[in-house]
C-alpha cells in the first residue's frame, strides 16, 4: 500500500481532534475504490495507465486535477495508450494507514489548492460494477464522465449530491438501475445531465426544477413513467431536452413550451402524451421531435427560422397541415407528419417554398388530398423521399410516393 503514501510530500493537511489528515490519502483511496468497484483488478477497464501507482494521482488515466471543477471544460477521452496495468490487492481505508509526518505551510497549501481531482472522465472504457459511494468524497469534482460503459447497480445519490461543485454529469449508455430521486434537486450546480439509454425508472422527480442552470437535459430510453413534472419549465436556460423513449404521460405542460424560449432540441418522442400540441416559443429551435405518441389536435407549427426537423408523426392529430408552414420554418429538412389523422388539400404552394427540404412524408392521412406534383418539381431532392397515398393524392413522379 505504499504507493497510496507516495507523492503527497505537498498535500493539503487539516487538523481533526485525532490529529493531521491528508486530503490526498483520501482522494488516492477514493479513485482506487472506483477502480475495485468498477472492474480494475480483473482486466475489466481498457486503459488504467498510471493507476494505483506511485505517481500523482492528478496523472492517471482519464483524471485532470485544479481548484474548482468551474474552471475544466468538457473533453471527452478515447481509451488507449500503453497495456494496461492490473493491481488485485486487498485495499485499507485511509485510518487504517499509518501517516507519515507532513509539513504544514503556506507552499503546501497552494500545492495541494491545484492537486484536487476536478475532472473524472472513464467512458468508454470498459468499467462494470458499480459506481461506490466513496465517490462523494471528491469533494472539488466539477466533471463525471462513466458513459459508454457496462456499469450496473443504482445510481449513488446521496454521496453526489455532497459534490456542491458538479456541473457535468454523463451516466449515459449503462446498465444503471433505479429512479431519480427529489434529493437531485440539491445538484444546484448542474449544467449537463445524461442519464440516457440505462434502465431507470418511475416517475420523473418534481425537483428537475431546482436545476436552475441546467443547459442540457437527456433522459431518453429509459423505463421513465408518470407525468412529464411541469417544473422543468423553470429552468429557462435549458437548451437541449430529450426523455424519447420512455412511458411519460399525460398532458405535456404547455408551459414548457412557452416558457423555455432558449431550447435548441426537443425530443419527446415515442412516450404516452396525450392532449393539444403544445406551442414552443424558442426561436432558437432546431429540433422538434414528439411523434411516437397521443397527440390529437391541430398541428401547431413553432416560428423558428432555425427549425430543420419537425417529427409528429404517429399522433393522432387532425385539422389541414397549416399553409403558413414555409413562412414559419422556411429552413426546414425533415418534415414528417405520417400517420395521422389529417384532413383537407395539401398545401403545395406553401412546401415547394421549403427550399431546403431533404424528406416530406405525408402518408397514413387517408383524409389528405391534392397535388403534389408542384412539390416534387421545385424540389427535386425531395422527389426521391416524398411519400403520400396515391388513392387520395395526384403525383405523375409515381417514383416519389408510396400508397
Amino acid at each position: 500500500m505504499q504507493w497510496l503514501l507516495d507523492d503527497i510530500d505537498s498535500s493539503l493537511v487539516y487538523f481533526a481532534t485525532s490529529g493531521y489528515y491528508s486530503e490526498r490519502i483520501i482522494q488516492r483511496y477514493t479513485l482506487a475504490v472506483v477502480y475495485h468497484a468498477t472492474g480494475g483488478p480483473w482486466g475489466a477497464w481498457e486503459t488504467d495507465e498510471l493507476w494505483l501507482t506511485e505517481e500523482d494521482e492528478c496523472q492517471w488515466f482519464g483524471v485532470r486535477c485544479g481548484i474548482s471543477g468551474e474552471t475544466e471544460e468538457v473533453v471527452m477521452q478515447s481509451p488507449g495508450g500503453p497495456g494496461r496495468l492490473r493491481r488485485g490487492a486487498e485495499l485499507n481505508t485511509p485510518q487504517d494507514i499509518v501517516q507519515s509526518q507532513v509539513t504544514y505551510d503556506e507552499e503546501s497549501m497552494l500545492s495541494a489548492a491545484s492537486s484536487y481531482v476536478t475532472f473524472l472522465d472513464l467512458s468508454n472504457n470498459g468499467l462494470e460494477g458499480v459506481i461506490p459511494e466513496e465517490i462523494g468524497t471528491l469533494w472539488k469534482l466539477g466533471q463525471l464522465l462513466l458513459f459508454d460503459n457496462n456499469i450496473g447497480g443504482a445510481i449513488p445519490w446521496g454521496a453526489l449530491t455532497k459534490l456542491q461543485s458538479l456541473h457535468t454529469l454523463y451516466l449515459d449508455r449503462n446498465r444503471l438501475t433505479g429512479n431519480v430521486p427529489n434529493s437531485i434537486g440539491q445538484l444546484s450546480s448542474l449544467k449537463n445531465l445524461d442519464l440516457s439509454g440505462n434502465k431507470l425508472s418511475s416517475s420523473l422527480p418534481n425537483a428537475l426544477g431546482n436545476l436552475l442552470d441546467l443547459v442540457d437535459l437527456r433522459l431518453s430510453d429509459n423505463d421513465f413513467t408518470g407525468v412529464f413534472p411541469r417544473e422543468v419549465a423553470d429552468l429557462t436556460s435549458l437548451a437541449t431536452l430529450m426523455a424519447g423513449g420512455n412511458s411519460i404521460g399525460g398532458n405535456l405542460p404547455g408551459v414548457v413550451g412557452t416558457q423555455l424560449t432558449n431550447l435548441v432540441v426537443v425530443r419527446l418522442h415515442n412516450n404516452e402524451f396525450f392532449g393539444s400540441l403544445p406551442y414552443f416559443a424558442s426561436s432558437k429551435l432546431e429540433e422538434l421531435h414528439l411523434d411516437g405518441n397521443a397527440f390529437d389536435s391541430n398541428i401547431v407549427i413553432p416560428k423558428s427560422t432555425l427549425l430543420r426537423e419537425l417529427y409528429l408523426s404517429k399522433n393522432l392529430l387532425k385539422g389541414t397541415i397549416p399553409t403558413t408552414i414555409a413562412s414559419l420554418a422556411p429552413r426546414l429538412e425533415l418534415l414528417d407528419l405520417s400517420s395521422n389523422q389529417l384532413s383537407g388539400a395539401i398545401p403545395t404552394a406553401s412546401l415547394s417554398q421549403l427550399t431546403k427540404a431533404k424528406d416530406i412524408r405525408l402518408d397514413d392521412n387517408k383524409y389528405l388530398s391534392g397535388d403534389v406534383d408542384g412539390v416534387c418539381d421545385a424540389l427535386p431532392d425531395v422527389a426521391a423521399n416524398m411519400r403520400v397515398d396515391l388513392s387520395q393524392v395526384t403525383c405523375k413522379c409515381c417514383n416519389c410516393c408510396s400508397s
